[in-house]
């Protein structure tokens, strides 16, 4: 699932438990919304590594162009 895809499905059972519903269909949705957000947190955390990584090699470029 795409992370934009997996906000809105967050954004979505937020507002369902927010609403009307029986505990079971309460504690379906908790543990799929946290599987989500744990799925979330794990793309966020491959990002900044992404983006560390691109950070490192263009402080390296701008140091040899300087020199």
């Amino acid at each position: 699932m795409k992370y934009e895809d997996a906000i809105k499905r967050i954004e979505e059972i937020s507002k369902a438990l927010d609403g009307d519903v029986s505990l079971d269909e309460g504690i379906k949705l908790y543990e799929e919304g946290l599987k989500i957000a744990e799925e979330c947190v794990g793309e966020l955390n491959d990002a900044k590594g992404k983006i560390t990584e691109i950070s490192v090699k263009l402080n390296k470029l701008t140091e040899t162009d300087l020199l």
